[in-house]
């Protein structure tokens, strides 16, 4: 309709996205998408930019939310290194066997627990961080960088800008 050519002329893009004389039309919800929009299977709508279903906040990732889910990510990131890091040194007492014996296993043993699953999260987070960092700096979506081959990313406006374009 009228707001998909507005749309295309605001973005100085074509009208179509591939080889076709209109824009894509959702199979599912039977509307006409923008460029870069595709279907949630668990929100059952079109989102604009989809980048992926959080499980974690139960949410879709995409244009309007790309910013705070990546801060989210980031922050998370920083705060179990920060649990890691602060709860190693009780690890290396609780290991070396001084004064932890006194209060018994169960009780230090938590320690242990805590460092290792802290330094299980701090690790997968930091991987998925790099991931995203990786992808906002060539404005790409997990949609695009995994599942849609393309030899030439023809959104990507260099790094600052992409930068500028998700955080403002």
């Amino acid at each position: 309709g009228k707001w998909a050519e507005l749309y295309a002329r605001s973005q100085h893009r074509p009208l179509s996205h591939g080889s076709g004389d209109s824009l894509a039309k959702c199979d599912i919800c039977r509307v006409y998408k923008p460029p870069r929009t595709h279907h949630c299977s668990k929100c059952h709508q079109c989102i604009l930019q989809y980048d992926h279903h959080c499980p974690w906040i139960n949410n879709c990732v995409g244009f309007y939310n790309k910013k705070f889910f990546f801060l989210f990510l980031m922050y998370s990131t920083l705060d179990v290194v920060f649990i890691c890091c602060t709860s190693v040194r009780e690890v290396l007492v609780f290991h070396s066997g001084s004064s932890y014996r006194a209060m018994g296993v169960p009780a230090t043993l938590n320690f242990s627990v805590v460092w290792f699953l802290s330094a299980l999260a701090a690790l997968g987070l930091a991987l998925f961080c790099v991931v995203h960092c990786k992808l906002i700096t060539e404005n790409r979506t997990t949609v695009e960088a995994f599942f849609i081959n393309q030899s030439h990313n023809p959104y990507d406006q260099g790094c600052w800008h992409n930068l500028a374009q998700v955080f403002g």
